[in-house]
C-alpha cells in the first residue's frame, strides 16, 4: 500500500519521535493513503516553521507491506468513528503517562471539523452518544501510526 507522510521536509528515514500531548494515537512516525491529508498536514506543518527557516510543504511517499507487517506485529485497527475510537484518542489527547502495547495503530484521523466535537466532549458539554453521532456524520480520513521500531522495517520510502 502507499501512505505519505507530510512535513516541512523530507523523510529519508522515518523515526519514531515524541510529540506533545495531543496525538491521535501517542507517539509515533504517522502516515496515511489519503494524498490529501498528507498534503494538508505538510502545509500546516510547513506554517510553525519560523519565518527565516524558510519551511515548505513536503510529501514523502512510502511503500507499506501491511499484510507482513499484521503477520508479524501487534496491530490494532479502530474502525469508523467508534466508541473505541473514541476512547483510545482520548486516552492520548488526555494521559500523558498512556502507552498502548501496539506497534501499528490504523484508524481514523482526527480533522479540523472534529476539534470542537471532541472539545466540547472532553468538557463534557456533550455526552459521547452525541459526540459520536457527530463525528459519525464528519469527513472521515485513514491514518497509520508507527509505535515502535520494530514497525517502521514494514515501510520503505518510494
Amino acid at each position: 500500500m502507499i501512505v505519505y507522510h507530510g512535513s516541512d521536509r523530507e523523510i529519508i528515514r522515518p523515526r519514531i519521535t515524541l510529540s506533545d500531548l495531543g496525538r491521535e494515537f501517542g507517539i509515533g512516525f504517522y502516515v496515511t493513503p489519503e494524498l490529501t491529508l498528507a498534503e494538508s498536514q505538510a502545509k500546516r506543518k510547513a506554517k510553525q516553521g519560523l519565518v527565516y527557516d524558510a519551511h515548505r510543504p513536503v510529501v514523502t511517499e512510502f511503500e507499506f507491506d501491511a499484510d507482513a507487517a499484521a503477520k508479524a506485529l501487534k496491530l490494532k485497527r479502530l474502525d469508523g468513528c467508534s466508541e473505541e475510537w473514541l476512547d483510545f484518542i482520548m486516552r492520548c489527547y488526555t494521559d500523558i503517562h498512556f502507552v498502548h502495547p501496539y506497534d501499528i495503530v490504523i484508524g481514523n484521523a482526527v480533522l479540523p471539523e472534529h476539534s470542537e466535537i471532541l472539545n466540547q466532549y472532553r468538557r463534557s458539554v456533550i455526552s459521547k452518544q452525541l459526540a459520536l453521532k457527530q463525528l459519525n456524520g464528519a469527513c472521515a480520513c485513514l491514518q497509520i501510526c508507527f509505535s515502535t521500531a520494530a514497525s517502521l522495517d514494514f515501510l520503505k520510502k518510494r
